[in-house]
């Protein structure tokens, strides 16, 4: 079922705003355009979010419960080369 223009979310809404500044495809696609300037802030945004829940002691602990839990569980496979 299409969307109609009333049922636009708020991503849809920013987006409309943004490519309404955009004048040419360089403005959006060139070297320093919205999709390349979106890109960076997204990963930017994603790498902080990671590093944050990575130094955060509550999590941190957690995680380190689930890897060794994991390190039992898990099946090894060990290789050897005999020389």
């Amino acid at each position: 079922m299409p969307k109609k223009k009333q049922e636009l979310n708020r991503a849809d809404e920013m987006l409309d705003e943004l490519l309404a500044e955009c004048h040419s495809p360089e403005a959006i696609l060139g070297e320093s355009g919205l999709l390349k300037q979106l890109t960076k802030r997204l990963v930017e945004r994603a790498l902080a979010g990671e590093l944050n829940q990575h130094l955060n002691p509550r999590a941190c602990h957690q995680l380190s419960q689930t890897t060794v839990a994991a390190r039992y569980i898990a099946p090894k496979t060990l290789s050897a080369s005999l020389s």
